[in-house]
């Protein structure tokens, strides 16, 4: 398909693999296989704009993109969504809007969404606190591999503030995180 290959050589650039990285001749390859409905592409030219190396940044464009993949089910868009409206950074904060579009990412068991949305309800930041539900998201992303999911369930047993302590989870889930090299749980352990 014509629209793969341009997303492909898009994102070559954008990587700099096997060419010199040139962030505009990779928008100018993801727009080509975007007109053609490539999601892929959208994504690509998304995360693009918001890159602070690309000379031609633009926060809002990324968002415009972003929503277009999002809305078609691209499923990183989504929690890309999800992240950038739940930080508020490059645009303005709505977590209502964020975790919206987490909803939909975790939907299809995007598992950084999982944790970023298990985060979110475990801790009570920015939703109303969930920990059953919270728990139950940051388990999933842990089991799918997720270092960061098991840290922070990990740490939760371990400090037994908001979670019953359990010290032998605990352990379990920090060494399952230091195990992919995650830093903080490698301080812990």
């Amino acid at each position: 398909k014509k629209d793969y290959f341009q997303y492909r050589i898009g994102k070559l650039n954008a990587l700099g693999y096997g060419v010199e990285q040139d962030h505009t001749k990779a928008a100018e390859w993801y727009e080509k296989a975007a007109e053609l409905n490539n999601d892929d592409a959208r994504y690509g030219l998304g995360k693009l704009y918001l890159n602070k190396d690309f000379t031609e940044r633009n926060p809002n464009k990324a968002v415009d993109w972003l929503i277009v993949a999002a809305q078609n089910g691209h499923t990183y868009a989504q929690y890309t969504l999800g992240k950038l409206f739940l930080k508020g950074e490059d645009v303005p904060k709505n977590p209502t809007y964020a975790l919206a579009w987490l909803e939909k990412a975790v939907e299809q068991e995007n598992s950084a969404a999982e944790y970023l949305l298990g985060k979110t309800l475990l801790l009570g930041e920015d939703a109303q606190q969930d920990i059953g539900r919270g728990t139950a998201l940051l388990s999933k992303a842990a089991e799918d591999g997720n270092e960061c999911a098991a840290y922070t369930l990990g740490k939760a047993y371990l400090d037994g503030t908001i979670l019953l302590q359990d010290i032998p989870k605990a352990i379990h889930l920090l060494t399952q995180s230091a195990d992919k090299g995650f830093t903080p749980a490698q301080y812990i352990m």
